[in-house]
């Protein structure tokens, strides 16, 4: 299987490059100790040479982005154009390299460096001895076990912020969306539920709860919502307002990337294996015990600008879960996708990890509210879309985040 690139994650070269034609390309070789840099690197952080003075240097190095392309990497290779191979025109220069690694200790058991050492993508630390490192992953040993521990499936573990939770969803296919005879359509304007199709997704990370208001104000220092209360889901929040938390929270978090789910990813996680129209089964009578949604047949949007509704949200967690360890998938508030909204785009989706249509003027939302209108008498299930333009904040309006490990 092609190695990827530790720098853009496409497809290398070949697996002893380790790097895609594109990051070749902007890549510099350090002439002392043979290794590949982004160009941005003042100084060698392997053998600290200083490529504006030409020299090496013992100082210490600043935050660089060197690029370890592993031991069968040369310094004098071309790459052929028209077969993306490499083409060796000199000596191997790794033997410098080895030596200046030479006297330096492994962070997690002291051993003295040969030349078997490397840098760990995940936490930082230089110099991992060959009993500590896992070259697939470009991880040491011990974030190597941690992200075993957390990808496990069903495995819950603790996000950045206090209360943050994400349950590890297995890859695995279902069966999107909902038989014409029961496809939800309400005051939303809701429809494109069929046809059911087949989803194939990768493995992924999704929080168990919606984001709070004490997530919300611990990263952005404010608190939009009309129901204010610390323990329950931050709303009146538009997919704009939450791309800006997104962005912040990957600046805080360098070990993971955040983004909202997919609208496939929503109702897999959802679902959790299930088929039914909830996903506790088809009886609406026990709806309550995973979701708390009052019903009703009025056409009023309630907005920021307007009056509360009555009953509003509620503490995160508190009803049942489903499968996979998620609470408020129904009920509390709807919630962003990523995607773009398109009733026809069920009926051409792709097979596998669907990302929605490339454009459009209203944002997915999915699940259902504490409070949600309906022309049909039965409240919004597994499978129920809605839709809204991407600058709307109500009050029914939140949303959970999805986390990949860098």
């Amino acid at each position: 299987m092609p190695e990827k690139c530790p720098h853009c994650k496409e497809e290398a070269i070949e697996p002893g490059m380790q790097l895609c034609p594109e990051c070749f390309e902007d890549v510099k070789e350090c002439p002392e100790c043979g290794k590949f840099l982004k160009p941005k690197a003042p100084k060698c952080p392997y053998c600290r040479y200083d490529f504006s003075g030409g020299t090496p240097t013992a100082a210490p190095s600043e935050s660089v982005a060197g690029i370890s392309i592993g031991d069968s990497v040369r310094s004098n290779f071309s790459i052929d154009q028209s077969t993306h191979q490499t083409v060796i025109h000199g000596p191997d220069p790794m033997a410098k390299h080895m030596a200046t690694a030479v006297g330096e200790s492994c962070p997690i058991c002291g051993r003295v460096a040969k030349d078997d050492y490397f840098h760990c993508k995940a936490c930082g630390r230089d110099y991992i001895c060959s009993s500590h490192q896992n070259p697939e992953s470009f991880l040491c040993s011990e974030c190597h076990a941690e992200r075993l521990k957390r990808t496990a499936p069903g495995a819950i573990s603790d996000g950045l912020l206090p209360g943050m939770k994400f349950s590890s969803i297995p890859a695995g296919s279902f069966m999107m969306g909902a038989p014409e005879s029961v496809a939800f359509i309400d005051m939303f304007n809701v429809h494109g539920e069929s046809p059911q199709h087949e989803v194939q997704l990768d493995a992924f990370e999704i929080m168990t709860t919606p984001v709070t208001q004490a997530m919300w104000k611990e990263v952005m220092g404010s608190n939009p919502s009309y129901y204010k209360y610390n323990l329950t889901p931050v709303e009146s929040v538009s997919w704009e307002d939450t791309q800006e938390f997104i962005r912040r929270m990957n600046a805080l978090d360098s070990s993971s990337i955040y983004r909202l789910p997919t609208e496939a990813e929503w109702e897999y996680a959802c679902r959790a294996g299930t088929t039914t129209y909830y996903y506790n089964g088809d009886d609406e009578s026990k709806l309550d015990e995973i979701a708390g949604c009052k019903m009703s047949d009025g056409l009023e949007i309630f907005t920021r600008t307007t009056p509360k509704i009555e009953g509003g949200t509620y503490e995160v967690g508190k009803r049942k879960p489903n499968a996979w360890g998620l609470y408020d998938m129904l009920g509390n508030v709807y919630e962003w996708c990523s995607d773009w909204f398109d009733t026809q785009y069920y009926a051409a989706s792709p097979l596998h990890n669907p990302q929605g249509p490339s454009h459009g003027t209203e944002r997915v939302i999915r699940g259902s509210a504490f409070f949600t209108y309906g022309i049909t008498g039965k409240p919004p299930g597994s499978h129920t879309r809605a839709h809204r333009e991407p600058s709307t904040r109500e009050q029914i309006l939140g949303f959970r985040l999805v986390r990949t490990m860098k």
